[in-house]
């Protein structure tokens, strides 16, 4: 990643923050830029930018990402995708994003999923 790119992701991040935080005030877009000390034409700028990642990153995400619950019925594969017998399985959430797949196991704390999410999202 380049200098420009992690600096544009960071304002990208920055700004989504904005924007939530513009929302859950109930103050009008003028009103909060103000309160804020931001321009109306940067904030507009901003919106713009951040929804059409967050369209790009839907996109992706139909394409390369994937939950499914897991059942203790269903059997583990285990490495070079044999079935392993005899493994004690737990409810749980496998995720799947292109090659990568990581399992969570019953008890995971949301946060944590939440995370891998997140991260996956800003990719």
């Amino acid at each position: 990643m380049t200098i420009s790119e992690v600096k544009r992701a960071t304002r990208m991040r920055e700004w989504r923050g904005y924007i939530g935080e513009q929302q859950a005030s109930g103050l009008s877009i003028k009103e909060w830029c103000a309160r804020n000390g931001q321009g109306e034409a940067r904030y507009y700028y901003w919106l713009k930018r951040v929804r059409e990642e967050a369209i790009k990153s839907a996109q992706r995400n139909q394409v390369g990402a994937e939950l499914i619950r897991v059942e203790p019925d269903q059997m583990v594969v285990g490495p070079e995708g044999k079935a392993t017998a005899g493994v004690e399985l737990q409810p749980g959430i496998v995720v799947r994003y292109g090659q990568a797949v990581i399992e969570y196991r019953a008890g995971t704390q949301a946060r944590e999923i939440a995370m891998l999410l997140k991260a996956l999202d800003e990719l």
